[in-house]
């Protein structure tokens, strides 16, 4: 059915039920969502070939024909389709070579076969085809970049970026300067190689700086919203001594600082897309006033998770008013200007958990999954994903705003158990395409909005 937003599968009217039933189970039992304006239709399934985020995400993974064995770590790049990495950033822990010695034989065994698997999109995907790294290149500095705001999962999609797109591209900071002092805080950059040839044909936009202006930029925020503008939220409804955190360390950014660096004019930001995915550190370790002992409730995830639904609806608020704002200002602009931009849009990528005993040998050489088989174990809040994953598709979809979109793409992650950094089962590897069809998929999605 055609409507403002790319609706999933599970209807508007279901993802509503969804959220009133979590949020009637909460000690918040006032919570009332804002009351929305109503924005004007854009369909976007006009085109019956569009591969949808529902339908490019009930594929499956195939394996390529004649993958190339890997019989060395110096091999890493070549098998995963790269020619190098832009950032310095644990380039062997994203890469997954950070391995011991004795356990080489094996290790090359699984990273070569990782990176052997292509995504085939699922029914309805005839559109779909997977981007050239000159095309994206051209796209972020013509159309617009793009800023991506998350916890160290986004960060490996940064980090994925800075290899699909080398060496057309540069990264800062320079790591290996000081590799054992560093802010996680800092913004990383991609910025357009000066070097390449590309430079030569591609068409700079008006005030575009190719040393300054960046075309990727990622910024650690772990839960979208400021801790002070949660503690507010979290005082106004409730009446509990307890304070809302604990000391867990996460990195919080004011939607005040990072919203007006997404709308910067040239040549400071020349951003159009703002892609972010939260929910891995809403755990009751570091929400502690949520914290109770009982399992059932996930030891207080079931009340941390309306207060959650309360948190994004505040931001979707913020960040559509900060939209609404911007567009009117441009169109303003727009008499002035050699070229209309684009709309710039917000991409909301559901959250992914991570695996059980995804370094055993049967895990890491058996391939993708053909299904999805669940956890075995709740660890941290990875069995609770799904529903905040839900709240904040119902709270989007409710909104409705014409530039905020939610991809519910977590499915190609969920059947790769093997898929994993060596440091745990959570991060995912670079190279081995699940990182690089995140990109991929978003680069085409945005082609297809105004």
């Amino acid at each position: 059915m055609a409507s403002s937003r790319l609706i999933s599968s599970r209807t508007l009217s279901f993802t509503l039920l969804v959220l009133s039933s979590i949020v009637s189970l909460s000690l918040f039992s006032s919570i009332s969502f804002r009351q929305y304006v109503h924005y004007p239709k854009f369909d976007r399934l006009s085109d019956p070939s569009f591969c949808s985020p529902e339908a490019y995400a009930g594929g499956n993974w195939t394996r390529k024909p004649r993958p190339s064995p890997l019989t060395s770590k110096d091999g890493v790049l070549a098998v995963s389709g790269f020619e190098g990495c832009a950032s310095s950033r644990e380039v062997g822990w994203h890469l997954g070579t950070s391995w011991n010695a004795e356990d080489e034989f094996m290790k090359l065994q699984w990273r070569g076969n990782a990176s052997s698997y292509d995504w085939l999109p699922g029914e309805g995907c005839g559109d779909y085809s997977k981007v050239d790294a000159e095309v994206l290149v051209r796209q972020l500095v013509e159309e617009g970049g793009w800023l991506i705001l998350g916890d160290s999962i986004s960060e490996g999609h940064f980090f994925s970026l800075s290899c699909m797109l080398y060496p057309f591209v540069r990264a800062t900071p320079d790591y290996t300067l000081d590799p054992w002092h560093f802010d996680r805080a800092w913004p990383q950059n991609l910025y357009l190689n000066p070097a390449s040839p590309i430079v030569s044909y591609i068409n700079l936009p008006k005030g575009f700086e190719v040393e300054t202006t960046p075309l990727v930029t990622f910024r650690r925020v772990d839960l979208l919203l400021g801790k002070s503008q949660l503690n507010s939220l979290h005082s106004s409804k409730t009446t509990s001594d307890l304070p809302l955190f604990s000391d867990e360390q996460v990195w919080d950014l004011d939607p005040s600082i990072y919203l007006p660096q997404f709308l910067a004019p040239l040549p400071e930001g020349n951003y159009r897309t703002m892609i972010l995915s939260t929910a891995g550190h809403w755990t009751t370790t570091v929400f502690s006033g949520f914290h109770n002992d009982i399992e059932e409730q996930g030891n207080g995830l079931r009340d941390l998770l309306p207060f959650f639904g309360e948190a994004m609806d505040s931001w979707v608020t913020e960040v559509a008013d900060a939209l609404d704002k911007a567009k009117r200002l441009d169109e303003a602009q727009a008499a002035h200007r050699q070229r209309q931009p684009k709309e710039r849009q917000v991409v909301v990528r559901a959250y992914v958990h991570g695996h059980d005993s995804c370094h055993s040998d049967n895990v890491e050489l058996g391939g993708p999954l053909a299904e999805y088989q669940g956890l075995p174990r709740n660890w941290y809040n990875w069995g609770w994903i799904s529903r905040f994953n839900d709240v904040f598709e119902a709270i989007i979809t409710q909104r409705a705003h014409p530039n905020i979109n939610f991809l519910p793409i977590d499915r190609p992650a969920l059947l790769r158990p093997d898929g994993h950094t060596q440091g745990d089962c959570l991060h995912l590897l670079t190279g081995a395409g699940i990182l690089e069809g995140w990109s991929e998929y978003i680069s085409y999605f945005v082609s297809h909005l105004p």
